[in-house]
C-alpha cells in the first residue's frame, strides 16, 4: 500500500529498496552494520567515481572515497545514515532542503555543505527548481576534529559563497586526478582536499571577497605542491 514503509534487503555491499512495487538498486561502498540508504523520486542523471584508498593514504593523507554529480527531478529525496565518511556538497543550481542533526537548511545556488556522515542526513529537491549537486565523500585521521571546528566556527554545517567556481575548480581537479590515477595521485588529491578544508573553514559569511580568499589559499597550495614535486626524493621536515 502507499502508506507501507520501504523494505530493506541487506547484503554486504548492496542495498535493494522496494518502494511501492518498484525496485531501486543502489550500490554503496564500505557498508557496515547499521548503514542505510534510501532514495525516492527520480534522478535525471548521475555520475560517480569510487575509490578505495591505500593504507598509506588512510594513515597519512586526506583521502577520497567517492566523487560525483547529480541532477534531480522534482521532489527527489535521498537519505543516508551511519556512513563512515565526510561529505562536501556543492550546489551550482536549483533549490532544496537538507536535514542534518535535527536542523533543516535551505539549499540554494552557492551553498556548500560539509557534514560528518556518521550522523544521518537527508536532502530533498524542490518541485519548482530541481537541485543539481556535486559531491565529495572523503576522510582523514583528523577530519572529525576539523569538521567539528568548522561547524563551531561557522555556527552551521552550511555556508553560501558569492563565487562557487574556485571550489568547483578543486572538484574538477580531484575528478581528473582520480580518473587518470597517475603516480602520486593520492598525494595530489590530499593537497586538493586540504585546500578545500582551508577554504571552507576560513570563509567569513560577511566577507565580500571570497574569491580573493580562495585564490590566496589556492596559491599557497600550489607552492606546497611545487615544493613537494621538486624535493620528492628527499627527506622533508616541517622546518623546510
Amino acid at each position: 500500500s502507499s502508506n507501507s514503509k520501504p523494505n530493506f534487503l541487506r547484503f554486504d555491499k548492496l542495498s535493494i529498496i522496494k518502494l511501492n512495487s518498484s525496485v531501486v538498486t543502489v550500490k554503496v561502498y564500505g557498508i557496515k552494520k547499521g548503514e542505510k540508504i534510501m532514495n525516492t523520486g527520480n534522478q535525471t542523471s548521475s555520475r560517480r567515481l569510487l575509490h578505495t584508498p591505500s593504507q598509506l593514504a588512510r594513515n597519512s593523507l586526506f583521502y577520497l572515497q567517492e566523487i560525483g554529480v547529480l541532477s534531480c527531478e522534482a521532489d527527489f529525496c535521498s537519505q543516508r545514515d551511519a556512513l563512515d565518511s565526510f561529505l562536501f556538497l556543492f550546489v551550482p543550481r536549483g533549490q532544496g532542503v537538507l536535514t542534518y542533526r535535527g536542523s533543516t537548511y535551505n539549499l540554494k545556488p552557492g551553498c556548500i555543505v560539509w557534514i560528518n556522515c556518521s550522523h544521518g542526513y537527508a536532502y530533498k529537491s524542490s518541485s519548482d527548481s530541481p537541485l543539481e549537486l556535486s559531491w565529495i565523500h572523503c576522510s582523514s585521521m583528523a577530519m572529525k576534529q576539523l569538521c567539528s571546528f568548522y561547524r563551531q566556527k561557522q555556527n552551521s554545517n552550511i555556508i553560501r559563497v558569492k563565487e562557487l567556481q574556485p571550489f568547483m575548480d578543486i572538484w574538477d581537479e580531484i575528478e581528473k586526478l582520480i580518473r587518470n590515477k597517475n603516480p602520486g595521485f593520492e598525494y595530489e588529491i590530499s593537497l586538493q582536499l586540504h585546500t578545500l578544508v582551508n577554504m571552507v573553514t576560513s570563509f567569513s559569511q560577511d566577507s565580500d571577497g571570497i574569491s580573493n580568499a580562495a585564490s590566496s589559499i589556492s596559491e599557497k597550495g600550489a607552492l606546497i605542491k611545487e615544493y613537494i614535486e621538486m624535493h620528492f626524493a628527499e627527506k622533508i621536515t616541517l622546518d623546510d
